[in-house]
């Protein structure tokens, strides 16, 4: 089975609840993809951010907030500071914080990008409603 075949059962059991086996499934495909493909690659990362949100969903926020800072580190370097991806892992990210400020200086990172990629009206209503949230 291919390791993105692997993450994608991953996701289906994470989808269905099942957090245990979901982790088993993302901490074994990341251990394959960056034994063969390195941590930098992209599809590591993706698996690392969708380990990152199962462990948020988990209620362990610190390690998913370590997961999407990897993430958005690499996303940055690779993709660029506005690309989606980038800015998805940074939104992940914010989701967890307790620390609202934080999670603010995050959020306005993220607008200005947001709006220059998507349009003002779309995204800059998504946004402020975010971080109305915090």
């Amino acid at each position: 089975m291919t390791l993105k075949l692997l993450n994608s059962v991953g996701w289906l059991y994470y989808y269905r609840g099942d957090y245990g086996p979901a982790r088993e499934i993302y901490e074994e495909t990341l251990s394959g993809q960056i034994d063969h493909l390195g941590i930098e690659n992209l599809d590591s990362l993706k698996t690392l951010q969708d380990l990152g949100v199962l462990e948020g969903k988990s209620g362990n926020y610190q390690k998913a907030i370590e997961h999407f800072q990897i993430c958005a580190s690499a996303y940055e370097a690779q993709l660029g500071p506005e690309h989606p991806t980038t800015l998805r892992s940074l939104a992940f990210m914010v989701q967890q914080y307790k620390n609202h400020f934080e999670a603010l200086d995050i959020q306005f990172r993220i607008l200005p990008l947001s709006e220059k990629l998507f349009g003002e009206d779309r995204y800059t209503l998504e946004k402020i409603h975010d971080i109305g949230k915090v």
